[in-house]
Formats: structure tokens, sequence, C-alpha cells
């Protein structure tokens, strides 16, 4: 019983650890597009605020 609730435990923290993956893959994507966008509005506007 015990190895089944091990295997399930596992099983489960695995599928967690593949969301964590994607989510962070995602966020990595994204501020590789943003970064050259805030660097570019940055350079063209310098007033702007950016936080």
């Amino acid at each position: 019983m015990g190895y089944r609730n091990n295997v399930l435990d596992s099983a489960i923290v695995s599928e967690r650890l593949d969301e964590k993956e994607r989510s962070n893959h995602v966020k990595s994507d994204i501020m590789r597009w943003l970064s050259p966008l805030c660097i570019e509005i940055f350079y063209t506007n310098p007033g702007l605020p950016i936080a």
C-alpha cells in the first residue's frame, strides 16, 4: 500500500514540476521578446519611467 502511494506521489510531483518548467519556459520566452522592446522604448523615450 505504501509503495503504491509513493509511486502516485512521485507521479504527481513530477507532473507539477513539468507544469512549473512549462510556465518558466513561457516566462523566459516572454522576457526574450519583451527585453529588446523595453530597451528600444527606453532609448526612444528616455523620460519614460520603466519599473
